[in-house]
């Protein structure tokens, strides 16, 4: 009796190691493939960034292990949780092994329905709603931005998006301390989960004291210009975050951080800490650059601090190039003019200019109010007054040549608006940006060179996905005169063609000519570009552009007509550099001109 007994346990034993054996084999094998059966709304490489089991790779071996699919599964349901399927399910591993001992693993995935999202409530120190702390319209906004709202799916991440926001919302209307939290009821048969906000507003906080500390050689009463916010104001961090970056517009500092110090002894009063650091009085900025139009560039800055005292500053400006041979422009700033975010900028300059169309010295000097509306948009409005001296053999054939002079003078008014959301700034994936430009010449007292100059500019940026970005340029403008002779300087008309222009065009080849081909500058331009961006190679930062370009000049003021535009299309390659793109551009003129040759040009940064 006792040997059969034996048996059995030595059968057992073996049993045990025999599928502890096909166990391990199971989590030793190399992992060949990773499938996914049954997602639709979720696709494969979001699954696959989701798990932690990888593919094995020549030069990176991958094997199996049950232990992490397991954990796998969790993730994939989590991810599926967070697309609204809170009932998502993952069958056992389906495991298919290859002669080689080679296993290949099916993920069998059933989604099960989607929730979306059904009543949203705010319940507000147990009783209260929205319409009692904001006004009537904020509260229909606040709802209407929410990202978890009725009729939307479901999803983890809105939730916490929301939370985020709602507790904005609170803060900056003084609830320092406010306290929100989500109470979900999922209704599975309805396929619906309301979510009511609960909310805690606690005390209602103010400003305290507010002292600066670092050494600094602006005076208090300018620093204090900076501060939007007195003791005793019902506290709000948007105004301590604009505070900072007023600070930081005064252009001396390094350092301009706030910070907010909160007691539990005086919960109501919240006291802000600014702490200054100044930049070095004087510096400097070098830089060369390569183009092909202007040859060798080289650029440098001097800027000097507390010029004449307080928060003025001297900037000094000089260029060179083989079509700005000189230039040079001293910039004397001073922050705060009228408010916290508008400078008044005193700027003598001298330069001198070899386009293909013209040669000339200008010496004058402009004053500017510039104003900051927002973050993203700029106002300014000048005088300037210069002295002109043309070289009048390098000027072609111009109508009316009876009134070009070797030297006059300009005097007129500039103003300027700029609005940008773009990101990131040097290389754009999103966003638009919007210029607008006015400029008159003798607007008090008519003269020979009397005249409005318009111009505006519209580019707009749109990521298709990742590494694919689709890139649009607008421009136009005209010029106006109101002169006797309706003459306008050569140096103020518009020239089209080149690198950041008309591509598969030289520069100011397209426009208005003499007789003998002397490029001579027209009252009305025209321009449109559209460029497809492609990440190639992401890790090296390398990419290229396909684009085409068209406009034309004409020489009548306020004058369009498509019949004149003209075409080009090209290929480029980009290198991505912190200071924006290295590129190469290859254009040629297509439905017209196509006899030109292809152009290449060579250039920082984007063409817009």
């Amino acid at each position: 009796m006792i040997l059969p007994n034996i048996k059995i346990i030595v059968f057992i034993i073996l049993a045990y190691f025999f599928c502890l054996s096909l166990l391990q084999a199971q989590s030793d094998a190399e992992l060949k493939k990773i499938r996914f059966k049954g997602n639709i709304s979720v696709s494969n490489s979001q699954l696959q960034d989701a798990i932690s089991l990888k593919k094995s790779k020549r030069s990176d071996k991958s094997f199996f292990s049950n232990s992490v699919y397991k954990q796998d599964v969790t993730k994939v349901i989590e991810l599926y949780q967070r697309f609204g399927f809170l009932n998502a399910e993952v069958a056992d591993a389906e495991l298919k092994y290859s002669r080689k001992g080679k296993v290949s693993v099916t993920f069998n995935v059933k989604e099960n329905d989607q929730i979306r999202v059904g009543d949203v409530q705010f319940r507000i120190n147990g009783s209260q709603s929205l319409d009692e702390f904001f006004a009537t319209y904020k509260s229909r906004k606040l709802i209407k931005t929410l990202s978890a709202r009725k009729g939307k799916v479901f999803r983890d991440a809105a939730v916490y998006e929301d939370d985020v926001l709602i507790s904005q919302s609170f803060e900056n209307i003084g609830y320092a301390y406010v306290k929100v939290e989500p109470i979900i009821d999922v209704d599975v048969e309805n396929k619906l989960a309301s979510i009511i906000w609960e909310i805690d507003t606690r005390d209602l906080c103010f400003f305290g004291d507010i002292t600066f500390i670092g050494q600094t050689k602006v005076r208090q009463k300018i620093l204090d210009k900076q501060v939007v916010f007195d003791k005793g104001d019902i506290y709000n961090p948007r105004k301590i975050e604009l505070t900072q970056h007023n600070l930081y517009n005064i252009g001396v500092y390094r350092i301009a951080s706030t910070k907010t110090v909160r007691s539990e002894e005086q919960r109501d009063s919240i006291a802000t800490l600014v702490n200054l650091r100044e930049a070095p009085r004087l510096t400097s900025k070098w830089g060369a650059g390569y183009g092909k139009e202007t040859n060798v560039r080289v650029f440098g800055q001097f800027t000097y601090l507390h010029f004449l005292g307080g928060a003025r500053r001297a900037e000094l400006n000089m260029n060179h190039s083989a079509i700005e041979p000189y230039d040079f422009k001293l910039n004397l700033i001073q922050p705060s003019f009228y408010s916290p975010k508008s400078q008044l900028i005193l700027s003598p300059y001298i330069s001198k200019e070899n386009e293909q169309g013209y040669s000339l010295e200008k010496k004058g000097a402009s004053i500017t109010i510039l104003q900051k509306i927002s973050k993203r948009s700029n106002m300014s409005l000048g005088y300037l007054n210069e002295k002109v001296d043309l070289d009048t053999t390098s000027v072609g054939d111009i109508p009316d040549a009876s009134e070009l002079q070797s030297a006059y003078n300009k005097a007129g008014f500039t103003f300027g608006f700029t609005y940008t959301n773009t990101q990131p700034i040097f290389d754009p994936i999103g966003g638009i940006y919007l210029a607008a430009n006015v400029k008159t010449n003798d607007f008090f007292k008519k003269g020979p060179y009397s005249f409005n100059k318009f111009l505006g500019e519209f580019h707009k940026y749109h990521l298709l996905k990742y590494g694919w970005v689709l890139a649009l340029k607008l421009k136009a403008g005209t010029i106006l005169t109101n002169s006797s002779t309706e003459f306008i300087p050569i140096e103020e008309r518009y020239f089209g063609g080149g690198s950041q222009s008309i591509r598969g065009y030289n520069r100011q080849d397209i426009g208005p000519q003499d007789a003998n081909g002397q490029p001579i500058g027209g009252n009305t331009i025209f321009e449109m570009s559209i460029e497809n961006r492609i990440l190639l190679l992401p890790r090296y930062g390398v990419g290229m552009v396909l684009f085409m370009d068209l406009g034309n000049v004409w020489e009548q003021s306020s004058y369009f007509d498509a019949k004149d535009l003209l075409y080009s299309a090209g290929v480029g390659l980009r290198y991505s550099t912190p200071i924006g793109p290295i590129g190469i551009d290859l254009a040629k003129p297509i439905i017209k001109d196509t006899g030109k040759p292809w152009q290449f040009y060579f250039s920082i940064g984007h063409s817009f």
